[in-house]
Formats: structure tokens, C-alpha cells, sequence
């Protein structure tokens, strides 16, 4: 597995316990991270294929962990 920092991991965990799907905003309050502090991990999560993007309703951006299979 890719070496996540704790940051990654909280974010990880707070999506795990959402069901694997939440806006960016409420992961945001629920891992007391600003916005741009956790749209930056979001990102480098994307980038190591852990999390995926879903802005599909704008003005809202979801997160999620992709399913495996």
C-alpha cells in the first residue's frame, strides 16, 4: 500500500464511516481540516487512486472510495 499521511488517513477513515461517499464540505467540518487544507490531501488521494472525484452536482463535489473489482 502507498504510504498515506496521518492527515490521508483520517480523511480515509471519516469516508469509511460515511459509507465510502460525502461531500467535500462535511468531511471537511467532520475532520476539523479547512477547506483547502483537506481539498489538498482529497487531491493527493486521487492521485494514488484511492478516492474519486464526483462533481456531477454542482455546485456540490462528493468524495469517494472507489470499489474494488
Amino acid at each position: 500500500m502507498k504510504k498515506l499521511s496521518e492527515k490521508e488517513r483520517t480523511i480515509l477513515q471519516a469516508l469509511e464511516k460515511k459509507g465510502g461517499r460525502e461531500y467535500q464540505k462535511k468531511l471537511a467540518d467532520s475532520t476539523g481540516m479547512s477547506s483547502q487544507t483537506i481539498s489538498k490531501y482529497l487531491m493527493s488521494l486521487e492521485g494514488k487512486g484511492l478516492v474519486v472525484k464526483d462533481d456531477s452536482q454542482r455546485p456540490h463535489i462528493f468524495w469517494k472510495i472507489p470499489k474494488e473489482g
